[in-house]
């Protein structure tokens, strides 16, 4: 057992922040998406193996279910993970249609994210990378894309893929 001394509670709830999936197994990537961001919430990087991991549940379930949010929100077909045609269209919203549909920007950014080289981002490999998929949401946010411009880049996509 991984906390010997926690309640059936709080390892139930831990158990559920930690199971990005929903599979009903913790998985190597789902634990090291959370304990990155775990990191990151807490301004310090876990390096030392010796050292008590702090823990704030409340605040990681907050972060994952808003970053859930994003995802699935990126995630057009609800598949559960982003292909290269839903990251195209989020990097067109975010960038412009011009360099958001540049297969070379494209392969950089699956090449970085998707890990273990699936042709998706799963949700745990979306969570490795929470600030550039912020970075691209705030841009979005603040320069807002309308709907002519989302069917504009889904073209584009179905455009890409006939030539493939």
């Amino acid at each position: 057992m991984m906390f010997p001394n926690a309640s059936s509670a709080e390892s139930s709830s831990f158990f559920s922040v930690f199971n990005l999936s929903g599979s009903g197994t913790i998985t190597m990537p789902e634990f090291e998406a959370v304990m990155a961001l775990n990191d990151r919430l807490n301004g310090k990087r876990t390096t030392d193996p010796n050292r008590t991991i702090e823990l704030n549940l409340s605040v990681l379930v907050h972060c994952i279910k808003t970053y859930k949010e994003m995802f699935q929100t990126v995630d057009d077909d609800s598949d559960g993970k982003i292909s290269t045609g839903e990251l195209t269209v989020l990097l067109s919203a975010a960038l412009g249609m011009d360099s958001g549909s540049n297969p070379n920007l494209l392969d950089q950014v699956m090449k970085v994210v998707d890990k273990d080289e699936s042709g998706f981002i799963e949700f745990s490999e979306f969570l490795l990378h929470v600030p550039f998929f912020v970075a691209l949401h705030q841009r979005i946010c603040s320069n807002p894309f309308s709907l002519d411009d989302i069917d504009r880049a889904k073209d584009a996509v179905r455009l890409r893929s006939m030539k493939l």
